[in-house]
């Protein structure tokens, strides 16, 4: 027994090659993100704008279809076996079809940077632990910023007459590069708490027990390798739950954006209760 599914997208107007393989890929990032694995694209096929005059007595000329030869981050096969339902993070009967796809669409456009980001572990995943650490962590920094919730660790006012005070005391060669270290912007920590404490809060326990040593060793470990080139206070194990954990921080965030149920979110974790050492 077989079974096909496809998607026919129809924009308003006519669109470009390069318009119409974007649109095959917000699909497949949407299928891959609920998925939790790289998917891939069996067939595109485009149909083409009508150009021919009509025929004998006015009838509109035949459709024209043009199968598209490409290459797609991850080709798609055909009889490939069936996806383990429990695996997956939400289907259809958890978010209807018709909600999904506008929901999706706004979030796609809104966080895609992070999306891309977090899709690339599954995708290509990099061979060393050391990049997937910096693609990991760095998706949760892009994906905070795009979360449009960054607070200021202080008021503005504050802040400029705090930071000119202390200006006063730095010689004047040295102005511009203390004036360039001393923002008030969320450090890496706050972002990490900060997305720690968006979704449910049933669903972090159930990944991360401990917020605080997570946010504690991953900030470390990055800290570590983008200003050392080294990582000496942590084991390669580390690293990889360091991966796995911020990895899935990042797709719970991106799910409850999504709107889908905590009970889904705490189920499909992504990660075997990895484990980040004090």
């Amino acid at each position: 027994m077989r079974d096909t599914a496809s998607m026919r997208v129809v924009p308003p107007d006519a669109c470009s090659l390069s318009d119409a393989l974007s649109s095959a890929g917000f699909v497949q990032d949407l299928i891959a993100l609920a998925t939790h694995r790289a998917v891939g694209v069996i067939w595109l096929r485009l149909e083409l704008t009508e150009t021919d005059p009509p025929l004998r007595d006015e009838l509109p000329a035949p459709r024209r279809h043009a199968d598209v030869l490409y290459r797609p981050s991850a080709l798609g096969e055909h009889d490939a076996a069936a996806v383990d339902h429990s695996s997956v993070f939400f289907t259809c009967a958890s978010i209807p079809f018709e909600e999904i796809i506008p929901r999706w669409c706004e979030a796609h456009g809104r966080l895609q940077a992070a999306i891309n980001m977090i899709l690339g572990l599954r995708y290509a995943p990099a061979r060393y632990v050391e990049n997937n650490l910096l693609t990991a962590v760095g998706a949760a920094e892009v994906l905070h910023r795009g979360l449009r919730t960054d607070e200021r660790p202080m008021p503005a006012d504050e802040f400029k007459s705090m930071r000119e005070a202390m200006l006063e005391h730095v010689p004047e060669e040295h102005v511009d590069r203390f004036k360039g270290a001393i923002r008030n912007d969320p450090t890496l920590r706050d972002r990490l708490c900060a997305l720690a404490a968006r979704p449910d809060p049933e669903a972090i326990a159930q990944l991360v027990p401990d917020v605080d040593r997570w946010v504690r060793r991953t900030t470390r470990a990055r800290n570590d390798l983008a200003h050392e080139g080294r990582t000496p206070d942590h084991s390669i194990e580390e690293l990889v739950a360091v991966v796995k954990v911020t990895t899935a921080v990042v797709i719970l965030n991106v799910l409850h954006d999504l709107g889908c149920p905590p009970s889904d979110n705490a189920r499909s974790s992504g990660i075997n209760r990895s484990s980040v050492r004090r």
